[in-house]
């Protein structure tokens, strides 16, 4: 049974006074990568997961008593499309042992059910709603989800980002976006918008190019509909970083942090994909830059408030 989420007293802006109390939101990527993905944001009141896919429950249960929190607690799972390491049976039993509700598009929705036919359960049970691009309210959380290009419909359905907003006259906005091709400038316009962006940065060209992997993949992941190359994600941050000179200004004059995710382990380095970020933001004080792995719990990041 989940409790009732109240919103948070900090979001309310306080009448007759010119002092606005921002909601503290915090951030941790539990694992991401080609073998799994799962991130978690929360407030003092609600917390939501985006993907829980491959990881295995007792992993994401590990993570989340690390930071305090219980799987119990969340008010929904986001899923960005139908690959399985975002969605599959960890993302089953996760929903059917806490009654967590599934956020997802309709055809995402219908071919991770061909992939994975237990997934069924969770609508027949009422835990499954759907989106298209309007903005869902869950909680303190205003989330609008934006296409993204990735894949073709039959594997992934309809893969999507999310801006994740607070519920406020000036909200707090946390930017995912995980596999991409490339990034159409009205996601890049979301970048920039955003007080935290946790964003892909899967490989090294280079590497990609030389590696034994099939050739028909290597063409898949580097065409504009696979995943975001070091290079791309640094271009998409410098391009919204040019476009707004505030963006990543961060909440209380403090940088904003940009988390570089889904990053290939066969196919890149971390230090080849720090270098490339940090290109783009050289100049712009504050910015901190963090590094997600497969298998390991970035640090709470935690904005607003």
């Amino acid at each position: 049974m989940h409790p009732v989420l109240i919103p948070s007293p900090c979001a309310r802006i306080l009448a007759g006074s010119r002092r606005r109390f921002f909601v503290r939101v915090s951030v941790s990527v539990l694992g991401s990568g080609s073998k799994g993905n799962c991130t978690v944001v929360w407030t003092e009141g609600t917390a939501l997961f985006v993907d829980a896919g491959a990881l295995s429950v007792s992993y994401i249960e590990r993570q989340l008593a690390d930071v305090g929190l219980a799987p119990g607690r969340a008010a929904g799972v986001l899923i960005t499309h139908a690959h399985r390491d975002h969605i599959d049976l960890t993302t089953y039993n996760l929903c059917h042992r806490y009654r967590v509700p599934l956020y997802t598009h309709p055809l995402t929705w219908q071919v991770a059910v061909e992939k994975t036919r237990r997934l069924k359960r969770l609508s027949e049970a009422g835990l499954v709603h759907f989106f298209r691009t309007r903005t869902v309210q869950v909680g303190d959380f205003a989330i609008t989800p934006f296409r993204v290009p990735h894949g073709v419909p039959e594997k992934v359905g309809t893969p999507v980002g999310f801006q994740i907003a607070t519920r406020e006259a000036s909200p707090t906005r946390v930017f995912y976006a995980t596999d991409l091709g490339h990034v159409p400038d009205r996601v890049v316009r979301r970048i920039s918008e955003a007080d935290l962006v946790v964003l892909e940065s899967n490989h090294d060209v280079e590497m990609e190019i030389a590696s034994q992997r099939h050739p028909d993949h290597i063409d898949w992941v580097l065409s504009d509909r696979g995943h975001l190359s070091n290079e791309q994600a640094s271009r998409a941050l410098g391009q919204a970083l040019a476009g707004r000179a505030s963006l990543l200004a961060g909440r209380n004059g403090r940088g904003a942090t940009v988390v570089l995710a889904h990053l290939s382990e066969e196919c890149n380095t971390p230090d080849l994909a720090l270098v490339a970020a940090q290109r783009a933001t050289l100049g712009f004080e504050g910015i901190r830059i963090v590094l997600a792995r497969q298998r390991e719990r970035t640090p709470t990041l935690t904005i607003g408030g």
